[in-house]
């Protein structure tokens, strides 16, 4: 894991290197990923995305430097939301949870907002790690992934309970009442909302995780995606090896996935041939997060998250 990071890091320093200010953090497409425009109205330039969110035509997106901003007019202007929040909160996680929303953040922990993002409290009762990576709501329990383990509070964030010790947890993803964790060592499964977990991968680390109505899908540090049916959990190559894709996200529809790499190409994992070079996106940019919305697919670009 520590060569893992260490090689993170390396690409983080030689890719990402320093923005341009002709960049924009946010675009969005109408088009399936075909052609984007700009759509971070009132985002600092420097306000890279970590992690966002969307209930209810409501974006909710976490930045490196800038704390919270949120977008309620379909993507036409954004405006600021840390009230409460340390200064210039990192951000690493955000979940919609009923009528809370909940942010994970860099060294200060977890806080949530019962306003919609007009004020923050903290709710960090019970973590023993500061570093909030992932957030997950499930049946009524959310879930805190961190540096060094998963919590979960069935009390609205008020207390928190350990439930996997000494792990990183990287992502998380559910398939009716069963969750999946993405770890430095593999993945877990558990079908009882945390009380008994069960390894289905554990030959690496895993970055990033998500599912279909058949399959799941998790994707490497090393930009490999792989998949395999919920009934087996036997895991297979999904797509050919692109070095340093970032991340991934489900987009329904016609194309069905996406993968985005350094190099601000878009492409379909079930596809070789399938790639978009992401019309509108500066050509020495790089996409960060997808987010696939009821108005159309949102890119973060730039250097959030390295």
């Amino acid at each position: 894991m520590k060569y893992l990071i260490v090689l993170f890091t390396v690409i983080c320093t030689s890719v990402c290197g320093q923005p341009s200010n002709d960049w924009g953090r946010i675009y969005i497409s109408l088009d399936r990923g075909v052609n984007w425009s700009r759509a971070d109205v009132g985002l600092p330039l420097d306000a890279f995305v970590n992690t966002w969110a969307i209930r209810d035509g409501v974006v909710i997106a976490g930045t490196e430097r800038h704390g919270v901003f949120i977008s309620s007019d379909r993507m036409k202007s954004w405006y600021a939301a840390s009230k409460g929040l340390p200064r210039n909160a990192r951000i690493l996680s955000v979940v919609f949870a009923k009528n809370l929303i909940f942010i994970g953040t860099y060294l200060h922990g977890l806080f949530y907002s019962d306003d919609l993002g007009d004020s923050w409290q903290p709710a960090s009762n019970g973590l023993t790690n500061s570093n909030i990576r992932v957030l997950y709501h499930l049946d009524g329990i959310i879930f805190a992934g961190t540096d060094r383990g998963l919590y979960g509070s069935n009390d609205a964030g008020m207390s928190w309970k350990l439930l996997l010790n000494g792990l990183q947890i990287n992502s998380m993803t559910s398939d009716r009442n069963k969750l999946f964790v993405a770890t430095n060592n593999g993945v877990l499964r558990t079908s009882d909302l945390g009380v008994n977990w069960t390894w289905i991968f554990s030959q690496e680390a895993i970055f990033s995780l998500t599912t279909d109505s058949t399959d799941i899908y998790m994707l490497d540090f090393f930009g490999k995606v792989y998949k395999a049916a919920k009934g087996n959990f036997v895991f297979i190559k999904a797509d050919l090896f692109i070095p340093f894709h970032y991340t991934f996200k489900i987009t329904p529809g016609g194309r069905q996935f996406f993968t985005s790499d350094w190099s601000k190409a878009l492409r379909g994992i079930n596809s070789a041939e399938e790639v978009f070079w992401a019309n509108g996106i500066p050509e020495d940019a790089f996409i960060g997060h997808l987010l696939d919305t009821p108005f159309g697919v949102l890119a973060a670009v730039g250097g959030g998250g390295c």
